[in-house]
């Protein structure tokens, strides 16, 4: 798109309409305030383009003032625009420069030292694949130069035009969490991991916290987010009353967390909601919730599983499992379904839930006399029944890719034990082929049928440190079973979580950190 630049003669004009805002600052305290028109006392006379040599005013002999500038045309979406224009009358008088009215967000801001103005906006999400105008108007009090540019904000490339740079280390955003519980524990050995990334309202989400030592009373768990992926710095807006944030859940346009382990006392459990443009909510409302692992949206209800019992329950360690379910958005929730130990004592959970080609289904295990035991059901509506269609197979974790297709992570209930994926359809259940062999660590759904995987090479269970530290690999899965790595990085610590925001994969590990790989067009 060609810039266009223009050299108007008038004696009063308004400004047209374009991108951005009406901020500006000048020096000029006798000139135009900031998005004013500009207008003279003089009389009307028709308003003529001409070329940057100007033509005199037909009735002072005035030549207009004109503008030095190369504007780009053409900007991506979340990035700087910036424009340096320089406004001269070629007969030596005052000029005055301000902006055009009338722009839309995101806003322009213009810095105006005399005939110089230094101009930039941040193209927002929200005006990807549109086109607005940057406009500055200088005047000599009596002519007026126009400089109008039609900005194209393209939308980010699709992440298959993208080729990723190495993977390095960007920043650690839980030092002040590691370092806190190392002077009160005075040790480090606790859970460090970043257990879950995800991209909600063009924000990057974390959790972290330790559910086994229980430090959420020593440094409370925020939903801490990153709000620019050049910009280290995170921030957070709510505090939970959890020991650890285990993992979040997108469904549409609302995040979700489960509570994995309450602060509070009182045998009951939470589950925080944000729904899109709102604020976090929490609803104590889960009865009997010792542990709230997993939430889902179903049809026109939220469902969460996890495990829990009655104070009799807790003293005779005993464990039960749940299904909760809330038919009003999330602020209450009632007891679905109670699962009793099947031989009692010893732990009972469900702990994943998949929403997949229209029905529910519910994963997770029970322990007695030394053994641990696979179970999975299907929610009927009224119920939980035993649920057959996953095989052999331990749910270690669960992805909705879309609503054709979702994902189990998990082990192989054979000799020997080996870790798998199987993909989940209204045509059944079948393993992914393109991650045999190799042990998924996490995955993230894009959104749009596709997924962003994060996996190690070989699939023995259990996977052990190594003191050579961990291979892996980012891959993008497409067409329902397509893997195609992205990149690859060593790190010594395992690890965790993966996400792919504004053209950046970033991978959490276990001891805190957080790497970044950019990706470029070649």
């Amino acid at each position: 798109m060609k810039s266009r630049m223009w050299v108007v003669i008038m004696t009063a004009i308004g400004m047209a309409a374009g991108c951005g805002g009406d901020g500006v600052s000048t020096e000029d305290e006798g000139g135009p305030g900031p998005g004013a028109d500009l207008a003279t006392d003089g009389p009307a006379v028709d308003v003529v383009a001409t070329d940057e040599t100007g033509t005199r005013n037909e009735t002072s002999g005035n030549l207009p003032p004109s503008w030095n500038a190369n504007p780009l045309t053409e900007v991506e979406v979340y990035q700087e625009y910036r424009v340096l224009a320089i406004c001269e009358d070629p007969e030596g008088s005052a000029v005055t420069v301000v902006q055009g009215d009338g722009h839309t967000s995101p806003e322009m801001v213009c810095d105006v030292d005399g005939g110089t103005a230094d101009c930039g906006f941040v193209a927002g999400g929200e005006l990807a694949g549109t086109t607005c105008n940057v406009q500055l108007s200088c005047s000599d009090g009596e002519q007026v130069a126009l400089l109008d540019v039609e900005v194209i904000v393209a939308a980010l490339p699709d992440i298959e035009a993208l080729t990723f740079g190495k993977l390095t280390k960007w920043t650690t955003p839980v030092q002040d969490y590691i370092d806190t519980n190392t002077e009160v524990l005075g040790h480090g050995n606790f859970m460090k991991d970043l257990f879950d990334l995800c991209v909600f309202e063009d924000r990057l989400y974390f959790g972290y916290g330790d559910a086994t030592l229980n430090l959420g009373q020593n440094t409370p768990i925020e939903v801490r987010y990153f709000a620019d992926p050049e910009v280290t710095a995170y921030a957070h807006d709510f505090v939970t009353d959890e020991e650890q944030i285990d993992r979040y859940r997108i469904d549409g346009d609302v995040l979700m967390i489960p509570g994995v382990d309450a602060t509070e006392d009182g045998l009951m459990g939470n589950a925080y909601i944000h729904p899109k443009g709102g604020e976090w909510t929490k609803s104590r409302t889960l009865d009997g919730g010792w542990h709230v692992h997993d939430i889902a949206r179903f049809g026109e209800s939220i469902f969460a599983v996890g495990s829990g019992g009655t104070g009799d329950d807790y003293t005779n360690s005993t464990v039960n499992a749940f299904l909760w379910r809330s038919d009003d958005g999330g602020e209450t929730f009632t007891v679905a379904v109670k699962i009793p130990h099947p031989s009692p004592p010893g732990d009972h959970r469900l702990v994943n839930l998949l929403a997949v080609a229209g029905k529910l289904y519910a994963a997770g295990y029970y322990s007695a006399n030394d053994m641990t035991y696979a179970t999975a059901y299907e929610w009927t509506g009224e119920e939980l029944v035993p649920w057959s269609g996953a095989g052999q197979f331990f749910v270690l974790d669960s992805y909705p890719v879309s609503v054709k297709l979702g994902l189990l992570n998990g082990v192989r209930i054979e000799q020997p034990l080996r870790y798998g994926v199987e993909k989940v359809t209204a045509a059944g259940v079948g393993f992914l082929t393109g991650l045999d062999g190799k042990t998924l660590l996490d995955a993230d759904p894009l959104g749009d049928g596709r997924a962003i995987l994060l996996y190690v090479d070989g699939d023995e269970y259990p996977m052990e440190d190594s003191a050579g530290g961990f291979e892996l690999h980012v891959a993008l899965l497409s067409d329902g079973s397509k893997v195609t790595d992205l990149v690859t990085g060593l790190t010594l610590a395992r690890p965790s979580s993966v996400a792919f925001w504004r053209k950046h994969i970033f991978v959490g590990l276990s001891d805190g950190t957080l790497w970044k790989a950019v990706g470029s067009v070649q």
